[in-house]
Parts: C-alpha cells; structure tokens; sequence
C-alpha cells in the first residue's frame, strides 16, 4: 500500500475470537483500518456506518453465511473487494461465491500475509479491469470517429475539404495501431 492512498478498511467478519484478533492486529499493522463484526448482522450495521473497501467474512456464522452478507454489501458498496474464508471448504460454497464474483476463497488456516497478498491481487485486477475498460472506450471512440470521417469523405466532403483524406488515413492508423499495442499488451479482452 501507497503512502499517498488513505489506507484501505476491511470489514473483517468472524465467530471466533482468537482468528479477529489476529487479523485485526495483523492488517493493522499492514497499514490496513480494520473493523470487525462477528454476525451477520453486526456486519451489516458496520457496512452501512463506515465506508468498506474489503470484505474479508469466514462462510460460516451464527446467523446467516459470509455468502449471504456479500451479497448483501455489494449492494451497499458494489465495487468491494470480498474475499470469504472457511475452516470447511466445499465445492458448492465455491461456486456460490464465485457466482457472487468473490475476488477469493481462502481456506483455514492461513495467514495475514495470504490475506495481503490475495487484497493486493485483487486491487492489481480491478485495475487492471478499469483499464482495459477505459482503453476499450477509447478504441471505440477512435473507430466511431473513423466511421463519421468515412461518411463524409463519401459524401463529398472530400471535395470541400482536401485534408479530410488524410485525416481519415491518420485516425484510422492511430486506431489500428492503438488496437495491436493493446492486443500485444494482453490488455484488450472484448
């Protein structure tokens, strides 16, 4: 984590103890602001008080699963980081979150350095996500400005304005040219 970005806040949700305290002390230390919730419930009053950039929520809780309260605070908060653990992994819990786009499924035990490593992995694709996104934005941009300059060279425009054959030509080659260094890159996924 950057010293310029205000630290990230987890939302660290738990029934045991002993695993909150040290995840919250761990992350702290990291540089993390941690807040805990040991329900469901409790979680969800943390969520809607404090702005959450990570939810970090075992499956299993009194009052309903980690499955459930992601579902539930990406409505709040649809853009945050969730990443559930569980001491009894399944395949079914498994696909239930990936179908609920969890950036990870961690499995106890594990450590902080595991938790670190899988919020920085998912910090790098969701940036990665939005760049790729933007740069595809702009490839449209660029082919719908190339289509407009083809209209009017088709129309005539050409014959009122000379330069416009080579406007055409020069966009179409920045376009092109944009569209393989992305593909080249792997950035360019449609």
């Amino acid at each position: 984590m950057t010293q310029e970005q205000s630290p990230l806040t987890i939302l660290l949700v738990d029934d045991d103890q002993t695993i909150v305290d040290i995840f919250k002390y761990g992350l702290s230390e990291h540089g993390y602001e941690v807040h805990t919730a040991f329900s469901v419930s409790e979680a969800l009053r943390v969520a809607k008080a404090i702005k959450i950039d990570c939810l970090l929520s075992d499956i299993q809780l009194p009052d309903q699963d980690g499955i459930t309260l992601n579902s539930m605070v990406k409505e709040i908060y649809p853009e945050i980081i969730s990443i559930l653990m569980t001491g009894y992994p399944g395949i079914s819990s498994a696909i239930k979150g990936l179908r609920q786009n969890i950036h990870d499924y961690l499995i106890k035990p594990f450590s902080v350095e595991q938790v670190i490593t899988s919020i920085e992995r998912a910090i790098r694709n969701d940036n990665l996500k939005k760049t790729n996104d933007s740069q595809l934005k702009k490839i449209m941009e660029l082919e719908q400005e190339v289509a407009l300059l083809k209209k009017q060279l088709i129309s005539g425009a050409s014959k009122k304005n000379p330069e416009a054959q080579t406007q055409v030509s020069k966009a179409v080659d920045h376009a092109h040219a944009h569209k393989i260094y992305l593909e080249q890159q792997g950035r360019l996924k449609q």
